[in-house]
């Protein structure tokens, strides 16, 4: 099943990834999962019969110009698998009423922030976006997001091991590093939530190409008001995707 699950993976255009999960945006940490699309010391094709983060967020990656196709945030389950919360912010999970009639977040907190990281290898030109909607009709301020991003250099793998003939340009995807750790803004959007659904893009962001990977992190600000306190604002399908 294992197998299947690898080889239908590249049914749908995925390339390979590293012999595990390359970031856990809620614990900042690398995880000990193995992705689907893992290849190389993997202890035993039975672990990769579900999919996991890398698999999610390289389906997300490919297809989500798609308005309202999402793979990375799991809101679906209330996991914060994906996502965490900074800023004096909270979130609740909440079932209905979402831009697809599922599950949304609520996020609570002027001045907080939802977060999300996505582990990109070989990037192209990408942009973010986000589906927003006020929580009450009379509520009043906007929201930022934006994406935020680091390099990753991966080194070239030894000739004839397996990782130099499991990804196109020969690199060692098992073995990356962070020269920098810190996250550089780069495109951004200040946007008013009205009653209605609403997903603009962020500009495009287009000097990417030539990096071996990046680190790209959407941070979503809320600055919503009712009756002069903090309130709530309702986030969905946040992404940071392919253009």
């Amino acid at each position: 099943r294992g197998l299947a699950t690898h080889e239908m993976g590249h049914g749908l255009d995925l390339a390979h990834a590293g012999d595990s999960d390359s970031w856990d945006s809620s614990y900042n940490s690398l995880p000990t999962e193995f992705p689907s699309m893992g290849t190389c010391s993997t202890p035993s094709y039975s672990i990769l019969e579900s999919l996991e983060q890398d698999d999610y967020a390289n389906l997300e990656w490919r297809y989500t110009s798609q308005v309202n196709s999402d793979a990375n945030t799991s809101f679906e389950t209330g996991s914060t698998r994906f996502w965490g919360l900074g800023g004096g912010a909270s979130g609740t999970v909440v079932s209905g009423g979402a831009s697809d009639g599922s599950y949304y977040l609520r996020l609570y907190g002027y001045g907080g922030y939802l977060y999300q990281t996505v582990r990109v290898t070989d990037p192209k030109d990408m942009r973010a976006r986000v589906n927003f909607k006020k929580y009450y009709s009379s509520s009043s301020g906007q929201i930022f997001y934006g994406i935020y991003a680091r390099s990753v250099y991966y080194p070239n793998a030894a000739s004839g091991s397996c990782m130099a003939d499991a990804f196109k340009n020969s690199w060692d995807l098992n073995n990356p590093s962070v020269a920098n750790t810190t996250f550089t803004y780069r495109k951004g959007k200040w946007a008013s939530p009205t009653t209605s659904w609403q997903w603009p893009d962020t500009a495009e962001w287009t000097d990417v190409d030539s990096w071996r990977g990046v680190d790209a992190r959407l941070y979503i600000y809320s600055y919503m008001k009712y009756s002069g306190s903090s309130t709530y604002v309702r986030i969905d399908h946040a992404r940071i995707r392919n253009t």
